[in-house]
């Protein structure tokens, strides 16, 4: 009986020790959020709506064939950018790139600083065929209704391109001068790989021993319900990307007759390889950018969260398994590949 009650003293000790441990990890936790600095910016808010929504009309749409591309719509978005941001075509460099990849050079008033880049492109991805009637309103509509702006490129990416340019001419008029040179860059066949946009745009600037302090591109936004535990909406900054891969699985064997059909077909045989190939996922993994992620928002979580992230040298495995419930969190931690120095 003593034994017992010593080993059941000593589980409730131990209990009591990590209850007390954990719960000290959660108080050591501090918000790693910047103080905001508010700046009050008047901007014709009116104005800049209407430039997005007229952006989206035009159909500067990126065909995996290339021989589809309409290049009439791209000289006229061109227009369209030259016409309703007059300073900035005549304050700042143009040079055009395979005639459609734009750099605008701004510069600054010390350009032995190395400068800045900001990226972008405009071009959108086709509608799939015989989707038309299933948007609320038309894919290259522009329509603005209930505050919300409606069309292909809204998201991904001219909202970039107008977001950016529409800074700049309102710089420009405000009389501003920055620090450093700043190159707006823009692509236009990003959505099909930017082999002649993006790339070109790069090897231009290489040759011109063109160093950037750094470079800001579109990835990231700010999401709501994506963090587990965190009610507020979060500004996600992308500061890695993914590669991607294309597998092609085919098959041989006879056809057979719908009259003797086999048990398994060639279409059962390669719907079931699909299959395994869905259900042999990455590992999860807590670490590099997607680990960072969760230390900034952990101390802006609710409490239940806020302790499992607090102590997740205790918790990591629970908190992979919960991570990788939803496709956004999931894909910030899936293992795809270590890199391992050469010896």
């Amino acid at each position: 009986m003593k034994k017992r009650r010593l080993i059941f003293g000593m589980i409730g000790g131990l209990l009591i020790i990590f209850i007390i441990v954990t719960a000290s990890n959660v108080m050591l936790v501090n918000s790693r959020q910047p103080s905001p600095q508010p700046t009050e910016v008047v901007i014709n808010e009116v104005k800049a709506v209407e430039h997005l929504s007229k952006a989206i009309m035009y159909k500067t749409i990126s065909y995996q064939e290339r021989s589809k591309f309409d290049f009439t719509e791209f000289d006229n978005f061109i227009s369209f950018l030259e016409e309703i941001y007059p300073s900035v075509h005549t304050q700042l460099e143009l040079e055009k790139i395979n005639e459609y990849a734009l750099i605008y050079k701004w510069k600054g008033s010390d350009s032995s600083k190395n400068p800045i880049g900001l990226t972008s492109h405009y071009d959108v991805v086709p509608v799939l065929a015989g989707t038309e009637e299933n948007w609320e309103q038309p894919p290259f509509s522009g329509t603005v209704e209930n505050d919300k702006i409606w069309g292909r490129g809204t998201l991904d990416d001219k909202v970039g391109v107008i977001g950016i340019l529409e800074a700049v001419e309102f710089l420009i008029n405000d009389g501003f001068e920055p620090a450093r040179d700043v190159y707006l860059m823009f692509g236009f066949d990003e959505e099909i790989g930017g082999d002649e946009g993006a790339l070109k745009i790069v090897n231009t600037l290489k040759d011109k021993g063109v160093t950037f302090d750094f470079v800001l591109d579109e990835g990231g936004a700010i999401v709501e319900n994506m963090v587990p535990g965190v009610d507020q909406p979060v500004g996600v900054v992308g500061i890695s990307e993914k590669g991607s891969a294309t597998a092609e699985l085919s098959i041989e064997g006879s056809g057979g007759h719908s009259s003797q059909p086999k048990n398994h077909t060639n279409i059962g045989r390669i719907a079931s390889a699909i299959a395994k190939l869905e259900d042999t996922q990455f590992k999860g993994d807590l670490t590099g950018p997607g680990e960072d992620l969760f230390e900034y928002v952990a101390p802006e979580m609710s409490f239940p969260m806020r302790y499992v992230f607090a102590n997740k040298v205790i918790f990591e495995p629970i908190i992979e398994q919960i991570l990788l419930q939803q496709p956004a969190t999931a894909a910030g931690i899936h293992e795809v590949l270590k890199r391992h120095q050469a010896p």
